[in-house]
């Protein structure tokens, strides 16, 4: 999972991240190293480290443009992807509007019902970067009552509107 934008890791935190990456090495069990051949096909520009980026420096793909082909294809894929053709789509539900009672003072009372913990993996909000959700169990939108209603962190929630998670996760919830 990427951090937050702003996100400060502590010293200790980046003296051990800084002690593991020491001798990483490639699929091939060597050390990452820039080729004469590959230092070459930057055509002339100084890079002082290839693996960092200097201020100043010229992308290498600047002022080339995309094949037509290759964009076309890119363009198909994407289409392919949207609306009906998507591989979560279930009947254009995420246009539906939500009701009027569910509002802040709802989301908040289900919250402190469930001590800010998300019901699944069981992180606090206080240990997570953003502000915990609130997922329908029955999916119905318009169904605001207590009973349906859970507190989970984003990443399950995104897993529980999966269509293939959903009706395990229902059940895993409403067991526990």
């Amino acid at each position: 999972m990427s951090r937050p934008k702003g996100f400060k890791m502590s010293p200790e935190h980046k003296v051990k991240i800084s002690l593991a990456m020491k001798g990483n090495k490639n699929q091939f069990g060597k050390r990452w190293k820039w080729s004469e051949k590959s230092k070459k096909k930057i055509k002339g520009r100084k890079i002082k480290n290839p693996h960092r980026w200097e201020k100043g420096q010229i992308a290498w793909n600047k002022g080339k443009k995309m094949p037509e082909t290759t964009r076309q294809k890119l363009r198909e894929i994407m289409l392919g992807k949207v609306g009906e053709k998507a591989h979560n789509w279930i009947d254009g539900r995420s246009f539906i509007p939500y009701t009027r009672e569910f509002n802040k003072r709802l989301k908040n009372k289900i919250k402190k019902r469930d001590n800010f913990i998300c019901q699944l993996c069981g992180i606090e909000e206080k240990d997570y970067f953003q502000k915990l959700s609130i997922h329908h169990l029955d999916y119905n939108k318009n169904n605001c009552s207590e009973k349906n209603l859970t507190t989970l962190c984003r990443g399950c929630n995104a897993k529980m509107n999966a269509k293939c998670y959903r009706e395990r996760a229902t059940t895993i919830i409403r067991a526990s």
